[in-house]
């Protein structure tokens, strides 16, 4: 079996890259010079305009939060929800909304953390981020500063009038543990 050398093969190429019988080799390099030469642009353009959103978000005055903020990340097994009394388990990371800094992990302690949910002994944030939460269920809660610690803040993490933000896995209900698997 003899292989057809480079030459002697055919591509056919989709509109608008195809070229018409009449279209010479320079034409048709020219034409494709173009396309990538314009891809590229369109790209460049991209990227400084993302670079100049970071650049402009920057610039711009920190504006509190007015109020708690949940986003689920990843879905549990609702078949355990969180309710007032239970026992649970998570894993959290704790940061500042302005800035970004960590302030507190579980990863960092190499240990869950084992606490009763109810309307005492968490901060408000929690208590009403928490609700109705499926174990093995991940959730970002924005907590601002009066549902957090207020304006004494918890020294010497937390500064006083600061928005929190918490990524938090329930881990466990009362002992149990998600059936699916995740």
């Amino acid at each position: 079996v003899k292989m057809a050398s480079i030459r002697e093969r055919k591509i056919a190429a989709p509109s608008p890259i195809s070229s018409s019988p009449n279209q010479s080799q320079d034409d048709r390099l020219n034409h494709m010079l173009r396309l990538v030469l314009g891809v590229a642009v369109i790209s460049v353009i991209t990227v400084f305009e993302v670079i100049g959103f970071f650049v402009w978000k920057s610039q711009q005055p920190y504006v509190p939060l007015t109020e708690l903020q949940t986003e689920i990340l990843k879905t549990g097994d609702c078949s355990l929800q969180v309710r007032e009394g239970d026992r649970l388990i998570v894993n959290y990371t704790g940061s500042f909304v302005e800035t970004g800094e960590i302030f507190d992990s579980t990863s960092l302690k190499n240990r869950s953390y084992n606490f009763k949910y109810a309307s005492t002994g968490i901060i408000l944030g929690w208590y009403e981020g928490l609700q109705a939460m499926c174990v093995g269920e991940e959730r970002r809660i924005y907590v601002p500063a009066e549902k957090g610690y207020g304006e004494s803040g918890r020294p010497p993490k937390i500064p006083p009038n600061s928005d929190l933000m918490f990524d938090i896995l329930l881990v466990d209900v009362n002992g149990q543990r998600s059936k699916s698997k995740s």
